[in-house]
């Protein structure tokens, strides 16, 4: 069947070279393996709270608190250049700087084969949705002739199952799944606030949420770093959810206060 052979090509669009002794040890290529782009901004964003430059805004955003010194990291740069005033995360994150800088994180991780190329995932689900349609004209003429159409039904449900599962791909290959999973289980979620700045980044970028609250509380929910932010942040980059409270520790938990140095 002509959807039969759409699917294979699908399937081999999908087929990613693995790096299964790849380690992720960089924070921010980490973070895009686990979160994305959004993910690799967040770490940015901690980062430049622990050396004393961003702080939180009103309204969920994000803003300059002073000035940036010393060497940093490219995406903390392009970071720091979007909050030319007072942004929330998502709106970081679609900045033009920042977008390059991720998208040079995103070749890195694809060039390891630890997640698959956006162009070639978006030709996969259109050669599944081909697929899908071709099996369903088949079902309306009658293809194959002379079956009854229960068995047509049966023999058809394969490659749209199939269709089905190759649109649900994660981005992650095998090969990213294996290095994120060896990495969290080398570097677990931290228990306390006792860490190094280099620590922190490393444990943000591997384990999110649960990592930002125990590190950063009072910065991570006053600046709208949680990934349950994202839905309520409006165009203008100001998150309107509401917190019940929580924890802090006055600006921020752990070595806030402005940890100097390319961080």
């Amino acid at each position: 069947m002509a959807g039969t052979g759409l699917i294979v090509t699908a399937g081999a669009l999908l087929r990613a070279p693995g790096t299964a002794a790849g380690e992720v040890t960089d924070p921010y290529e980490a973070a895009y393996l686990r979160d994305g782009r959004r993910g690799a901004v967040v770490v940015a964003l901690v980062a430049l709270h622990l050396r004393g430059t961003v702080d939180a805004g009103a309204h969920r955003t994000a803003r300059i608190s002073g000035p940036l010194q010393g060497l940093s990291h490219p995406l903390q740069l392009a970071v720091y250049e979007a909050l030319y005033r007072p942004t929330g995360v998502n709106t970081v994150a679609v900045s033009r700087r920042v977008r390059r800088e991720t998208d040079v994180l995103r070749e890195r991780l694809t060039d390891a084969g630890l997640i698959r190329r956006d162009r070639r995932r978006r030709a996969a689900r259109v050669l599944a949705c081909a697929a899908v349609l071709t099996v369903a004209a088949g079902l309306v003429t009658g293809l194959p002739t002379g079956w009854e159409p229960p068995l047509r039904a049966a023999v058809s449900a394969v490659p749209v199952a199939a269709a089905l599962a190759l649109w649900a791909v994660p981005r992650r290959t095998r090969a990213g799944r294996q290095a994120l999973r060896r990495a969290q289980e080398r570097f677990p979620r931290p228990q306390s606030r006792r860490a190094s700045p280099e620590s922190v980044l490393l444990a943000v970028a591997l384990h999110g949420d649960p990592a930002l609250r125990l590190a950063v509380p009072h910065f991570t929910r006053e600046a709208g770093l949680l990934a349950r932010h994202d839905r309520t942040e409006s165009l203008y980059g100001v998150n309107h959810w509401k917190s019940g409270g929580g924890g802090g520790c006055g600006s921020g938990g752990l070595s806030c206060g402005g940890a100097g140095g390319g961080v």
